[in-house]
């Protein structure tokens, strides 16, 4: 477990750190990018249309520890999710 974790974080580095195939959907590291903004800003979600938001997928985890299976935080690459 600890191998194939090791392998994904990685994999994850080095996908972040190339940036040639990111697109603007994108959130390559867990605050974004290396400045640590935690913000894209050319999102089409604004104060407006917040509200019209809805699920369109969910992933349910093992169960796990009392707080919860998983304490990560996604990152998305190509319309891929992420989490380690």
């Amino acid at each position: 477990m600890r191998l194939a974790a090791a392998l994904v974080a990685l994999l994850l580095t080095t996908l972040a750190c190339s940036g040639s195939n990111e697109t603007a959907s994108d959130w390559p590291l867990p605050n974004y990018d290396h400045s640590g903004t935690r913000a894209t800003f050319d999102s089409k979600i604004h104060a407006e249309n917040v509200g019209q938001l809805i699920k369109i997928w969910q992933y349910e985890l093992p169960i796990g520890h009392s707080f919860g299976a998983a304490a990560t935080t996604p990152i998305v690459i190509d319309d891929t999710v992420y989490i380690s």
